[in-house]
């Protein structure tokens, strides 16, 4: 095969690319993401048809047959592309997928090892022999903890349980519980389940239906007149109004929590069970004293191994976004409960005994579920489900949080087997990746074999002094975006667990790097500049390592003029 090389006119740059089925492309994809970017969490992932697209558009002539080169003839081979953000992987990852020679570069480690285990992922074995070893150790030991009955004294397998925030009122110092809305699902205009402000007895009401008396204890309650309105908790004893965020920052404490209902299923094998079949139960005594155990085993733990649980702080200087300490937040481990943190550990403490491919591969599923198995997790009512930390990029306070089942099969989004059939359908989308055809549905391609392996390593955009100079074909990149969070913030939230398995630098080694990162503040003029400038040298790197007639795209999206002149300084 001959090796493809930039053509001086392409289909890129004569802007020939057939942007209205890419735009549907696009849109199908981001409704269904691509298998291979599910192994983990990444903050504003661009599009793998998208950059395939460029990258195919950028290595065939201006009258080539662009849909031929996209599903067939589209090679890479003998071509350098490097991306120097490199992020979640989607370009280096499209890239080697077609043949390209693919060059990774971040500042923050974890994305490295995200984009690592992408780009591996069609090595993978089966995990599901290791997944099966993992129940047996870990899973059913920790069974008897998650264990409900109905009320007719039949067993049945918990999927959810519901905690609220109590905090004592500043006047009157009575404690309350922070409640946004009293009730806990509801399906389209049929009915809705709510609860007794008062006992937290589950009710089954018609979808219409306001408010309703308690049969358990005649307490009427109304179902949006709650406590917690816009992150306000409103006393109900003495209406004295104080902001959840103001009583975290006089605390210095994390939020306390109350376990008071739980969304259970009859006893299953592993199928998924029908929303019908679900109950709602309040939190009972017998509920209660699991949670003890819980505390009391994870106690013992930590006694006979004080390395249990990863011991990190919650850095608190120059942090864009302070919510966390706001709320109270020390440690990170203060993000998770009690049973959380043993399921947590103890399934950390056999992962680290694997082999280490199965440990990466494992480790990263492992980090994944970390976004549904603590206590920054919310219930989306109308779906059924849990709502993973993340699902918008910041970390949002939740007064009301979701603990899942952690050991589901089948039921509940964000279960550990969950997690690892999530790294088993990447395995296999790498293996046999697909394209969506332009009719609807999807078409088998040919991935090409790189000519060499792709590289992924931490390093710095502005000195990318591991790439030679006039060595790179093409750069494929998503520059960090001026005024936006930065997204090492958000993975600060995985380190702990990712190093404490081994599969990351130490904290230390990681905060070096990651303060070199490129962002800027808005409405502060020197900061804009310093962007502008560290932006600048990152593109003179580019210059420098690309060959003379070398190709340099880039993804940019930015609502302000501030971030569009930055860009245009740099």
């Amino acid at each position: 095969m001959d090796l493809a090389l930039i053509p001086e006119q392409n289909l890129l740059e004569a802007g020939a690319l057939p942007y209205g089925d890419l735009v549907r492309f696009a849109t199908r994809e981001g409704r269904r993401p691509r298998p291979i970017y599910q192994i983990h969490k990444w903050f504003a992932r661009r599009l793998g048809c998208s950059f395939r697209a460029v990258l195919v558009g950028a290595v065939s002539e201006p009258t080539a047959d662009f849909w031929k080169a996209y599903y067939e003839t589209g090679n890479l081979q003998g071509v350098t592309v490097l991306d120097p953000f490199v992020g979640g992987g989607t370009s280096v990852v499209e890239a080697a997928r077609l043949g390209a020679s693919a060059i990774g570069i971040d500042v923050d480690p974890i994305a490295c090892a995200v984009t690592n285990a992408e780009l591996t992922a069609a090595t993978l074995e089966d995990l599901l022999p290791t997944l099966r070893a993992l129940q047996e150790r870990v899973g059913k030991k920790l069974a008897p903890l998650y264990a409900v009955k109905g009320p007719d004294g039949a067993q049945l397998t918990a999927v959810h349980f519901f905690w609220v925030q109590v905090v004592a009122c500043p006047s009157c110092k009575k404690v309350g519980e922070t409640h946004p809305n009293y009730v806990l699902a509801e399906e389209a205009g049929q009915r809705r389940w709510a609860f007794c402000r008062k006992c937290h007895e589950p009710h089954s009401l018609k979808a219409t239906q306001k408010s309703f008396s308690c049969t358990s204890c005649e307490t009427k309650t109304v179902l949006d007149s709650a406590p917690v309105q816009s992150g306000t908790y409103t006393c109900p004893h003495c209406q004295e109004r104080t902001p959840l965020i103001k009583l975290g920052r006089e605390t210095e404490a994390p939020p306390t929590w109350r376990l008071f209902a739980i969304e259970a299923t009859p006893r299953t094998t592993g199928r998924s069970v029908p929303m019908k079949e679900r109950v709602f139960l309040k939190a009972a005594a017998a509920h209660q004293a699991a949670v003890t155990r819980a505390t009391k085993a994870l106690r013992q733990e930590i006694e006979a191994d004080p390395e249990f649980l990863p011991h990190h702080a919650i850095e608190e200087k120059h942090r864009s976004d302070t919510r966390l300490t706001d709320y109270g937040y020390r440690q990170w481990s203060q993000l998770f409960n009690d049973r959380q943190l043993l399921h947590l550990g103890r399934l950390a403490r056999e992962i680290k005994k694997l082999p280490e491919d199965q440990r990466r591969a494992i480790g990263l599923a492992f980090s994944n579920h970390l976004t549904t198995n603590c206590m920054l997790t919310s219930y989306a009512a109308g779906w059924r489900r849990l709502t993973p930390l993340f699902s918008i990029r910041a970390f949002r306070h939740v007064p009301r949080p979701v603990e899942l089942n952690p050991w589901l099969e089948g039921t509940g989004r964000g279960t550990f087997p969950n997690a690892i059939r999530q790294v088993l359908r990447a395995s296999a989308f790498a293996k046999a990746p697909k394209e969506p055809a332009r009719r609807g549905g999807f078409r088998e391609v040919e991935a090409v074999a790189p000519t060499t392996a792709p590289r992924v390593f931490s390093g710095n955009a502005r000195e990318l002094t591991d790439v030679e100079s006039n060595s790179v074909d093409m750069v494929l990149t998503d520059p960090p975006y001026f005024d936006n969070i930065t997204y090492s913030e958000l993975s600060d939230f995985f380190q702990p667990w990712l190093e404490h398995m081994g599969l990351v630098p130490e904290a230390a080694k990681r905060r070096a790097l990651v303060k070199r990162a490129l962002s800027a503040r808005r409405n502060n003029e020197e900061s804009i500049e310093e962007f502008a400038a560290n932006l600048g040298e990152a593109f003179g790197e580019v210059r420098r390592v690309l060959k003379p007639h070398g190709l340099l795209a880039f993804t940019f999206r930015h609502s302000t003029p501030e971030g569009w002149l930055a860009m245009a300084k740099a």
